[in-house]
């Protein structure tokens, strides 16, 4: 996995030290990654692109990965990686059910099935005390959870978005919609 990188340049001597010898995963957590997304995923040898909501919220400026998480911002990104073919992977969660953090993993995990993402990571919250006795039993109530989402119509998952969007306000205590969404600008990829 290529973490922090900027530039196409950067990636193409990634995918070139790799050759062919693991699999590699791009981590698209900077605003110039995220910006040349296109180009990326036309990189050969590039098949997975995971987004880092931490440190691209960092690299935005954003009050926290949850508003990258709700943005149209991440949502045209993962819409280029996916169209272009591409494994795509966001952020991390929570363990299934665990809806006693101030935002509750379970709504951070349902945008991931709404992104259509096909992995993600297992965050630092998963580890939080008291820690699960049997990490397998967590990690199959979790898979329960993202297939029960992805059976789920758009309107529930609008409707989770929303939620979310709720949540992050009274946390925050902000509207959710801080200055630079959509500042930053995503090329869709060319018609071939």
């Amino acid at each position: 996995m290529l973490p922090y990188f900027k530039t196409v340049a950067d990636a193409e001597r990634f995918i070139r030290l790799v050759d062919e010898r693991a699999h590699p995963v791009l981590l698209v957590e900077t605003a110039e990654s995220a910006a040349a997304i296109a180009d990326l995923c036309r990189i050969p040898g590039v098949s997975e692109i995971h987004i880092g909501l931490n440190d691209m919220r960092l690299s935005l400026g954003w009050p926290s990965h949850f508003h990258v998480l709700v943005s149209d911002f991440l949502a045209n990104i993962c819409a280029v990686i996916r169209n272009a073919g591409h494994r795509l992977g966001v952020g991390g969660v929570g363990r299934a059910g665990d809806n006693e953090l101030p935002v509750p993993a379970d709504l951070v995990s349902a945008q991931m099935v709404r992104l259509r993402a096909a992995a993600t990571l297992v965050s630092r919250s998963f580890f939080r005390a008291p820690m699960p006795a049997d990490l397998n039993a967590e990690f199959r109530q979790l898979r329960a959870w993202f297939d029960e989402c992805a059976a789920r119509p758009d309107e529930w998952h609008a409707g989770k978005l929303r939620e979310l969007h709720a949540c992050i306000q009274r946390v925050f205590n902000d509207s959710a919609r801080s200055p630079g969404f959509g500042s930053v600008s995503v090329r869709q990829p060319q018609s071939v």
